[in-house]
């Protein structure tokens, strides 16, 4: 008879690991391996977001209030999202910024901001258009015949084919001058932003307007 291969059963050999949350030892989480008590991250950082020396920026919650999200470490940015949905829903005036120096969006309702998210917008070689617009299509499963590309919740701002579609989000300009938003942001502002919803983009800053509103600089 030939010799056991006691390595194949090795894998079975191994002891059970149980993971167990701890809140009280802020965001570390504990693995108990027989006696032993290893700490370990359970926050992990999200994707090109770093911590701040001494903090995990991802263990950081998010704020209930938009002051205080622009005054995070991270902000502006940080790939979070901040939106307060139950305003979206009101009745009232609306209209959308996008800052291309700080590639973030605001959604302002009723003169208060409501979302304030990430966005990517074109290239120097490929340069989103700036000034005033609105939406004047708005197209869930829209396709591009330029580019050959699904651009879903597409809301379009020109006839040349620039808009805002859910698309990759770098904190870089990166699209062919189309505004790229991450689908948390991108779904709610397309349910809540109807056809002949103003859209101002400029090059740095904020409209004046904006400026003013609780948590903004210009």
């Amino acid at each position: 008879m030939g010799s056991m291969n006691t390595n194949l059963a090795l894998p079975c050999m191994l002891p059970l690991l149980l993971v167990a949350c701890s809140v009280d030892t802020g965001c570390h989480a504990r693995i108990h391996r027989m006696n032993t008590v290893l700490p370990i991250p359970s926050c992990i950082p999200m994707a090109h977001e770093g911590p701040t020396p001494g903090q995990n920026a991802a263990c950081v919650p998010t704020p209930a209030d938009h002051g205080s999200f622009t005054c995070l470490p991270t902000y502006p940015r940080t790939f979070r999202v901040w939106k307060d949905e139950e305003k979206m829903k009101e009745d009232g005036p609306r209209r959308v910024e996008i800052d291309l120096a700080r590639q973030r969006g605001i959604f302002v309702v009723n003169e208060e901001v409501v979302m304030d998210f990430p966005v990517c917008t074109g290239t120097k070689r490929k340069p989103t258009p700036t000034g005033r617009f609105r939406i004047t299509q708005k197209n869930v499963h829209h396709h591009s015949n330029i580019y050959d590309v699904p651009m879903p919740y597409f809301m379009r701002l020109t006839n040349g084919g620039i808009g805002m579609h859910v698309g990759d989000v770098f904190r870089a300009p990166a699209s062919h001058g189309c505004i790229r938003l991450t689908r948390e942001a991108c779904v709610p502002l397309f349910r809540h932003a109807p056809s002949g919803t103003p859209v101002v983009i400029r090059r740095s800053g904020w409209s004046s307007e904006a400026a003013g509103l609780a948590g903004m600089t210009r």
